[in-house]
Parts: structure tokens; sequence; C-alpha cells
């Protein structure tokens, strides 16, 4: 008898509003584990289900009856966050030529649907029923959804298993002093002839400026991959995705392709000489290295809203039109500024702060959109009509990026005891711009007492490391032929990616002979 009463006291707990109030930042957390940390979800979780609570507190109020309240609770806190949604199939999905997903309209259909919802609840509900382990049920049923997700995307990321292609090579001893490696990752940054050609664009004082320093300019390097993803994890394994095949799908082997980044041949091989290794907590976690001995986190600097938080803010009415409309941009862009910024602030300093051998690894995001810098850094977000359509702003982000650097670089020469390599290359060109470019990278490396007969102007970045282990570490790779991959989306096929090998052209050259 007290057992049955127990579970009957159980069922009748009103635990769907957990479960509701958790649904909106576990679903979008599941849609974006790839580029989201785990440590993103817990203040929007403890504010979401606290929300729920809340709606619960007040419904109570407004119908005098529990189940009602329940009911009433867990509708207000789905349609608070389904308003992002009505919006966005709204502009994709016009009827008559009207995108309803635009402000004045989706805005009263919203409502429409809010207080009809709210009014068959209060009015039409049967009190006397009792719905809530009902309502349980249903939330666990929706609950399940995202939740297997996460847990087979996690599934994946741990039964992944590293590419031994290059991986197995004992790392010998350092031969002679041992120079700090800086890995500057500039995201979206391209080729200096594709910067004429498309934007109309000089780049020429920057790279003469680095070639004065003592800087070889690849001028003809393609990216190996043409998104972040394949191409930083080929860049630090030294080598092809060789589990990838022309005419593939990919998203199968994202999970696996991240993990690479996260437990790199290039981290393995360098702590195993001895070496630091220094990464920056990044917006995008995948090209986060959290494994590494000095891990910078912009956050402790810069308070601000997370993009997590911004895209879970979207979703609502309030946080759709302060950021969809930009009525208060600065929280929508700001988390980029503040990690660009610190990076840069941070680079200058870690000569003299941090002991050698030291490997760093730092992906800026400044010529990423949305640009959002001025030419001399000032913070423009509040002037983003488009963030990716705005070719003024994109070359205003080289001038400021190049500015940056040729201040950073400098005093990274001049502090460093032992004569640094440094290596300045972007994962691809810019966003939305032909394929040529898109396909170029723009690739300088600084290589002290070493020769630059090796070097030719085809040179891509997959064979970086093999370079300069070759040259500083005593080894043996052969250089790997210069390719370039590129993701042809398929529309039909649920937008579906597939690798394709990519057309090189040479301004050049006609060849890509060494």
């Amino acid at each position: 008898m007290i057992f049955h009463q127990a579970m009957r006291q159980i069922r009748n707990l009103p635990y769907s509003l957990l479960l509701v109030g958790a649904y909106p930042v576990i679903s979008l957390y599941a849609h974006n584990i790839s580029q989201l940390e785990a440590s993103y979800l817990v203040r929007p979780l403890v504010i979401c289900i606290a929300y729920a609570f809340l709606c619960y507190i007040i419904s109570l109020i407004l119908t005098h009856q529990r189940t009602n309240a329940v009911v009433l609770a867990n509708f207000l806190v789905l349609i608070t966050f389904t308003f992002g949604i009505i919006r966005d199939y709204g502009r994709l999905h016009p009827v008559f030529g009207i995108k309803w997903g635009a402000f004045p309209v989706s805005i009263p259909l919203w409502s429409v649907i809010t207080l009809i919802g709210v009014w068959l609840i209060v009015k039409k509900l049967k009190t006397g029923a009792n719905l809530i382990p009902l309502v349980n049920v249903m939330a666990i049923t929706v609950f399940i959804l995202p939740v297997s997700q996460i847990l087979s995307y996690q599934w994946q990321r741990e039964s992944a298993q590293q590419d031994g292609n290059v991986s197995t090579i004992l790392a010998e001893m350092p031969i002679g002093e041992t120079p700090d490696i800086y890995l500057i990752m500039v995201d979206a940054y391209s080729r200096s002839d594709e910067l004429n050609d498309e934007q109309d664009f000089n780049n020429s004082s920057f790279e003469e400026e680095l070639k004065r320093m003592g800087f070889y300019i690849a001028s003809c390097s393609n990216t190996n991959y043409s998104v972040t993803t394949l191409q930083v994890a080929a860049v630090l394994n030294l080598d092809y995705h060789r589990e990838l095949t022309e005419g593939e799908v990919i998203e199968q082997f994202v999970p696996a392709i991240r993990k690479k980044i996260a437990n790199s041949f290039v981290q393995e091989y360098l702590r195993a000489r001895g070496y630091q290794i220094v990464s920056f907590q990044n917006t995008f976690s995948f090209l986060n290295l959290r494994g590494s001995d000095v891990y910078y986190d912009f956050r402790e600097k810069y308070q601000t809203l997370t993009p997590f938080e911004i895209m879970l803010l979207e979703k609502t009415l309030p946080g759709s039109f302060f950021f969809q409309a930009n009525v208060i941009p600065t929280f929508k862009y700001y988390p980029k500024y503040a990690y660009d910024s610190y990076v840069l602030d941070t680079l200058e300093k870690i000569p003299s702060s941090l002991e050698s051998p030291k490997f760093i690894y730092a992906h800026l995001l400044v010529t990423h959109p949305p640009y959002i810098f001025g030419q001399n850094g000032e913070y423009i977000g509040d002037q983003v009509t488009d963030e990716y359509a705005n070719k003024i702003g994109y070359t205003d982000q080289i001038t400021y990026l190049n500015q940056r650097l040729l201040t950073i670089i400098p005093k990274i020469l001049e502090e460093s005891k032992t004569p640094p390599i440094i290596l300045v290359q972007s994962d691809h060109g810019e966003f939305y711009a032909s394929a040529d470019t898109h396909q170029s990278a723009f690739y300088a490396l600084y290589l002290p007492g070493s020769s630059l007969q090796e070097l030719y102007p085809s040179l891509s970045p997959v064979n970086t490391f093999r370079l300069v282990f070759n040259r500083y570490f005593g080894e043996n790779f052969d250089l790997l032929p210069d390719k370039s991959y590129y993701l042809q989306a398929d529309t039909e096929a649920g937008n579906e990616r597939t690798l394709e090998l990519y057309q090189l052209t040479w301004p050049c050259g006609s060849t890509q002979d060494k």
C-alpha cells in the first residue's frame, strides 16, 4: 500500500517542468553539438528551468488549479522558444510572395497562437482531470530525441580512431636548441592575387614587409580542404583524410575528424619533445585544444553572452527583436570581437611570459564574417546589416589584421631567445566569393636558419609540419602532392556535402612543379 502511494505521488510530480524547461537548451545544443562545448549549457539550463517554474507559479495564480497550471506553464515555455521557428520558416517559405516570417507578420501570428493556446488551457481544459502523468510522459518522449542525438554524437566521437599514417612515428630527442613554434591561422584570408582580382585590394605592402623580415610567401598556395574542420585537422596531422573518398558524404566522418584536431599528431609529437602546448578558447569549440598545457580563455577578461546564449535568445520574441532587428547588436557580435582582441593582445605577451620551448596555436577569426572590426580595430558591430555580403567590411578586416600582425610578429622575433618558427596561414579564402578565391590560401613561413630552396609557390598547408619536422627535428617525411578538395552541397539530399577534387589554377604558372 505504502509503495503504491509513493509511486502515485511520484507519477503526479510535475517533473515535466524540469524537462520542458531544459528542452530548448538541449535541443539547440543537439543541433549544434559539433560547434559547442558542454560548458556553454550550464547558465542557459539554470535560467530556462527557473523560467519554467516561474511560469508555473504565474499559471497557478492564474488558474488556481495544479494540473492546469502545469499544462499552461509547459505551453508558455515551449511557445516562448517557438517564435524563432515561425520566423525562420516564414522567411524561407513565402506564401503568395509574402515572407510571412518578417516581423510585421510573424509577431501578430505568434501572438494570436499564444493567446489562443492560453485561452484554451485556462477556459476549456477540464479542471477535474489529473493530466500530470500524461504530460510527464509526453515531456519524456519529446526529450528523448535530442538526448539520443547527443549520445550518438558522443559515441561516434569516442569510438573514432586516430589515423595512424604518421602518428606511429616515435619522437626523437631535440637536435640542438628547440625553437618556439607559432601557428597563426587566419580564418578566411584569401591569397593576395585573389584579393586583387575579387576585391581590387592590393596586399603587396603586407607581403613585402613579411619578406623583409625573412618570411617565404607561397604565392600560389591553395587550401587542401574548403572547410575549416577538415583543413585544420589535415595541417595538425600532416596528412590528407584518407578515410574520405571523392563523392562520399562527409557528415558521418565529422566527429572523427574533429577528434583529430583535439588529439593531433603535432601536439603528441611536440609534447614528447618537451614542448608546452599553448592555445586559446575559441568561440567555435571544435577548434579548442582543451588538453593544452596553457589554455587562454578570453571569457576571463571579457564578460559577454556566449554565442550559444545568443542563438538561444534569438529563438524568443524579445531576443529575435533585439538581435535580428539589430536593436542591440553589441550583444550579438561582441563575443567574436572580444575573442579576437584577446588573442591578438595575448600573442604579443607570450614570448616573454612563457618558458620555451612552446607550440602556440592561435586561430584568428578577424577575417571570418561577421565583419566587426574597423580599419583601426574599433568595434563596429552596431553597423553590421549583412553578415556575409559586406565586401568593404572584408577588406577592412584585412587592413586591421595586417596592422596587428606587423606589430605582433616583430615583437615575437625580438623577444624570443631562440629564433622562432612562425607559420601564418589561412584555412581557406573569403566566404561567398568565387571558387578560385575560396580555395585560395594565404601562406607565409618564417623558418630561421634554413634554406628556402625547397620551398615553392604552390606549397600547400598540409605539408607545413612535414617541412618543419624534417628541418628542425631530423625527420624524413615525404612532401605530399598539393591537392585541393571542396565540398559540394546536395540541396535535394538535405544539404549533404560530398568531397570533390578541385581543379587547381596557378596564377604564377601553369604547373605546380617545385
